[in-house]
């Protein structure tokens, strides 16, 4: 506690959880190592408020630019839906080879760009840098839980669609 930066963590107020590790040296000198983990659970998304969350994050980042973003067309949305639904959590770039089939399905003819990433929280994905372009005009976003046998977390697809 002597140390501040140390103190204004283990005293702030948005960690919810704590988890502590505890170590000893495998051999020579005896010793012992504790570790001090602090952290806000990720709360429990459906696949619908996953996607919400992160389209809220690119339409606040595009406000800040004073740039528009208009929420995309039907057809968009059940393209992510279908790559997210078809996802294997270990080869997200197995799941963007499927694009041009998901798009097609879904009645899009047009263009976009696909990011997709696995995450443990919607907070955690990674905008990707065109999302500020001036071109962007659409975006449409879907996930989905991965389960905890295969390393929890949620996969998320993100299709951006540039202006003509």
């Amino acid at each position: 506690m002597a140390s501040p930066a140390h103190r204004a963590g283990m005293l702030d107020p948005r960690f919810t959880h704590a988890g502590i590790g505890v170590s000893l040296a495998a051999s020579g000198t005896p010793a012992l190592f504790v570790a001090e983990e602090f952290t806000v659970l990720s709360p429990a998304l459906t696949p619908k408020q996953t996607a919400e969350a992160v389209l809220g994050r690119a339409a606040g980042h595009r406000a800040s630019f004073g740039l528009p973003l208009e929420d995309a067309v039907p057809a968009l949305h059940a393209a992510a839906s279908l790559l997210a639904d078809s996802a294997e959590p270990a080869e997200p770039g197995m799941l963007l080879a499927r694009l041009p089939e998901a798009l097609k399905a879904a009645g899009w003819n047009g263009t976009c760009e696909a990011t997709v990433q696995v995450v443990s929280d919607p907070e955690d994905f990674v905008l990707p840098a065109s999302v500020t372009g001036r071109d962007a005009v659409s975006l449409a976003a879907a996930g989905r839980p991965i389960p905890a046998e295969s390393g929890g977390g949620r996969v998320l697809v993100v299709l951006l669609v540039a202006g003509p």
